[in-house]
């Protein structure tokens, strides 16, 4: 899925059927994705899939399934959330005069997506528990060592999100 959302990428922006079949083969027959996957077990092609196919949908022009798989690719694996910017940039840029109610459309599509998934934890009152997979990896204030890896990550990521939307203007 992932080697024919690249092909239809490709192939959109620059209409050249070689450099799309380049693109799909390349990725297809990749050993990294394959042992990854495979050997492995990790689920990271997943998430880089339902990114993928974010990007295929904001190109078609279709912002409400678009926000929904961007959620679907968060929620598995925390590393597509730096592409929100430049995901937001490119609706400013592309959909003209109407973007506010395209980016409407993305966030509710989102917000959708987010409610029927943790609809169970709402249910339960276990919400921010289930929310521990974006700091659980930061350090456990133990040491001074634990709680600096902690905070330097939350100041990384500041960071980044600063350049991203410095970038997207």
């Amino acid at each position: 899925i992932s080697s024919y959302a690249i092909y239809w990428i490709v192939m959109h922006l620059t209409g050249d059927m070689i450099k799309a079949k380049m693109g799909f083969s390349i990725y297809f027959i990749l050993p990294h994705m394959i042992f990854q996957t495979a050997g492995y077990g990790q689920f990271d092609p997943i998430s880089a899939m339902m990114t993928l196919l974010c990007v295929c949908l904001l190109l078609r022009g279709d912002d409400f399934l678009a926000g929904m798989m961007f959620v679907l690719a968060v929620l598995l694996k925390f590393f597509p959330v730096f592409l929100f910017f430049i995901f937001i940039a490119y609706i400013i840029v592309k959909r003209g005069e109407e973007w506010k109610s395209h980016i409407v459309y993305a966030i509710t599509g989102g917000i959708l997506m987010g409610v029927i998934l943790y609809l169970p934890q709402l249910l339960e009152g276990t919400l921010l528990d289930s929310m521990t997979f974006v700091t659980a990896r930061m350090g456990d204030d133990k040491n001074v060592y634990a709680s600096l890896l902690k905070y330097s990550s939350i100041v990384i990521y500041s960071i980044i999100l600063i350049v991203q939307i410095y970038a997207a203007r």
